[in-house]
């Protein structure tokens, strides 16, 4: 489990720990930090473990196609060029709740950004507070997934899930804490992404 992800990344992009410090607003951009080789790189071992059914990721060589796909997502991240793909609500029958999914790049892309939100948050988040602990505990589940499923959040809104984290919430907490206008809306892509519904079994590898 995921206690923090500050380790990680420390250990992925140790020159940028210091932007996780609780800071004023005058403090450095977060998101060149999402947009850096390393951690899309770490966020697809996390995408990649879970489409494997592994419970965490493990080192290994880039193949060559794996590193032109993170360059090419660094890019359109860096341009903002990045465009969100549609989100499959797979509905596998009336009987089972929908399951929400991702493209693959797409997961790639959220989990970074999970990544970086769960390290700012969890310097500022009040361990006695019990709506921050479900939020920061969603995050972490995201990212432990490889943002499988959206299963960590209530992300339709939907009420008397007390077991999982609120996307309105965590809007709330990142627009308070975390002063850049790129992760703000990054974050608010993902929550108004089109949803289209997919009758039949669900895949780990959407996309």
């Amino acid at each position: 489990m995921i206690a923090n992800t500050l380790p990680l990344l420390r250990s992925v992009c140790p020159d940028s720990v210091a932007a996780f410090a609780p800071k004023s607003k005058a403090g450095p951009p977060l998101y060149p930090i999402l947009c850096s080789r390393e951690v899309l790189g770490a966020a697809s071992y996390f995408v990649l473990a879970a489409m494997l059914a592994d419970c965490k990721p493990r080192p290994r060589e880039s193949s060559a196609r794996e590193g032109t796909f993170i360059d090419t997502l660094q890019h359109e991240l860096e341009s903002r060029r990045y465009r969100l793909g549609t989100v499959s609500r797979f509905i596998k029958s009336q009987l089972h709740r929908p399951r929400l999914m991702l493209f693959l790049k797409d997961r790639v892309v959220h989990t970074a950004l999970f990544l970086v939100l769960d390290a700012v948050l969890s310097e500022v988040c009040s361990e006695n507070d019990p709506v921050h602990v479900r939020t920061l505990a969603a995050v972490r589940a995201t990212v432990r997934s490889g943002s499988y499923g959206f299963d960590a959040f209530d992300i339709e809104g939907r009420g008397g899930m007390m077991n999982r984290g609120s996307y309105q919430t965590l809007l709330r907490l990142v627009a308070i804490h975390v002063h850049d206008d790129d992760l703000l809306r990054l974050l608010k892509l993902f929550l108004k992404a089109p949803v289209v519904d997919v009758w039949g079994r669900d895949r780990r590898a959407a996309g």
